[in-house]
């Protein structure tokens, strides 16, 4: 089965919850689903960790010549080849479906993007009049919840939580990963109560939303970026927007990457590289609102109304002042 993610086709022998590439294209990448786990007869070297908040590891990964090892503790194991074009898994019998296609749809993936030299982010965004519209935040923030607002009134939706970059001669370019939103139950039943879910994974309530007719809709193009917003702190009665400046643009875009082997030290300098070069070019701006969701329809409006202005004002932003914009005092 092929299947079109990040942008690139991805041949699998796994059936995953997505529309399948019909016509005959060579694939980017591939995926094997091994019966057994791989024995390696090389050494390994961890250079990363994650532990749970109850202190369990949740994530360990290793690398050897022959690529890399990615360990989801209770649920199954990734081997990356160092080109990122080839995948392995294997899967704990305890391992439900959606569980591993969350894995590999939202973290293997995007992760073996990087080894290919591209440039991922965690971000999510809209399409208006063609253009992207980029979200930057940490998690928890609300950029999905924001994100799907925009779906839920009839703009499609670009990404969620993966979205490539790719830099053109006259604009930088979004691609998005697949058509799907994550939401909590909360943030789904107050801004798309109607759309179709499914469970996300087995250890999370979080839901995934797809496309429904007359609901929300996917863009599924490359679409040129227009502007990108880092969802900062609460405000209390207004929508703020600033731009930011060419170092603040940087370290936004550096902490909103997928990045996976920063032992790589060469692997690092392109990174940092390119991202310099993004940030001279990419108009980034911090947004402030409150987070409720009565008033996601003003913050909606703030954003479309910034949309139509400030088309220059990121390349210098000590000659601008913050675009604030007062919310009802009805609420």
């Amino acid at each position: 089965m092929r299947y079109r993610i990040l942008g690139f086709v991805v041949e699998t022998d796994v059936v995953l919850d997505l529309d399948q590439v019909l016509e005959p294209v060579l694939p980017d990448v591939t995926f094997q689903q091994l019966t057994a786990e791989l024995r390696e007869a090389v050494v390994l070297f961890p250079f990363h960790t994650l532990k749970q908040t109850d202190g369990s590891y949740w994530q360990s990964w290793s690398k050897s010549e022959h690529g890399y090892r990615l360990q989801y503790f209770d649920h199954g194991i990734f081997w990356i080849s160092p080109d990122g074009r080839h995948i392995r898994g294997f899967l704990y019998p305890e391992t439900p479906a959606n569980t591993f296609q969350h894995i590999l749809l939202d973290q293997v993936l995007p992760y073996a993007a990087t080894l290919r030299g591209e440039r991922v982010l965690h971000a999510g965004g809209f399409v208006s009049d063609g253009q992207a519209v980029v979200f930057l935040g940490e998690g928890g923030q609300g950029k999905s919840t924001l994100t799907a607002s925009f779906g839920a009134v009839g703009y499609p939706l670009l990404a969620d939580d993966s979205l490539r970059l790719r830099v053109g001669a006259d604009a930088v370019w979004g691609i998005g990963s697949y058509p799907g939103v994550r939401l909590w139950e909360d943030s789904a039943d107050s801004v798309a109560p109607e759309q179709p879910w499914t469970p996300v994974a087995h250890y999370t309530e979080k839901r995934r939303l797809s496309a429904a007719p007359g609901g929300v809709s996917f863009y599924s193009d490359p679409a040129p970026i227009k502007r990108l917003y880092v969802l900062d702190a609460d405000t209390v009665g207004s929508v703020q927007i600033e731009p930011l400046t060419a170092n603040e643009r940087f370290i936004y875009l550096l902490r909103h990457s997928f990045r996976f082997d920063i032992t790589d030290r060469q692997r690092t300098q392109r990174e940092f590289e390119t991202l310099t070069q993004l940030a001279a070019r990419l108009p980034i701006y911090r947004l402030r609102y409150p987070r409720r969701y009565d008033f996601l329809p003003h913050v909606r409006q703030a954003i479309l109304d910034h949309l139509e202005t400030h088309d220059h004002d990121h390349l210098d932003p000590s000659r601008q002042s913050p675009s604030t914009h007062p919310l009802p005092t009805d609420h």
